[in-house]
């Protein structure tokens, strides 16, 4: 999943893809991700956490390391931006994605999904990698589920970003 937000002079173009790797239980070239993921103009996050993701990244693949290194720069975190200046009683007193693009957007919707958090996005996408057991027809019904569960969060950010711009 690719999450991107490019901004031009006088007008903000978003632009939210899904990408897919073709099956979950091929070698994923990392390092081809990550050169992938460089790219220009700002790079909109929710929190810190893909920060340290583009640090590890960096130790791990040193022919990128400036290239990553230089990414961090151009990181724009929302989160930080909602709690310094948002407040909805809909957030409940929580920051989390879930809990603030369905306030301020509300055909943003995590109802819907059959995995309903990282944890459970983590477990599943483990189980369509490494579980023998897995029987095809419902290895691709998990798959497709985690699919619709890792393209909701880029939309809710995208989502997120143009209210805030809508807001200012």
């Amino acid at each position: 999943m690719v999450g991107d937000s490019s901004e031009h002079v006088g007008e903000v173009m978003l632009r939210v893809e899904a990408v897919e790797l073709g099956t979950f239980n091929q070698r994923i070239d990392r390092g081809g991700a990550a050169a992938a993921g460089i790219g220009a103009g700002k790079q909109i996050i929710w929190s810190r956490f893909e920060e340290k993701v583009i640090r590890d990244m960096s130790e791990l693949f040193p022919d990128l390391a400036e290239r990553l290194t230089a990414l961090i720069y151009r990181v724009v975190d929302l989160l930080r931006i909602v709690q310094d200046h948002v407040a909805h009683p809909q957030f409940q007193g929580s920051y989390s994605m879930k809990a603030v693009a369905p306030a301020l957007e509300p055909e943003v919707t995590y109802g819907d999904l059959d995995i309903g958090d990282g944890g459970e996005a983590s477990a599943a996408y483990y189980r369509v990698a490494a579980d023998p057991a897995l029987s095809p027809e419902a290895r691709d019904s998990l798959r497709q589920s985690l699919l619709k569960y890792c393209q909701r969060d880029p939309l809710a950010l995208a989502r997120v970003h143009q209210w805030l711009i809508q807001e200012r």
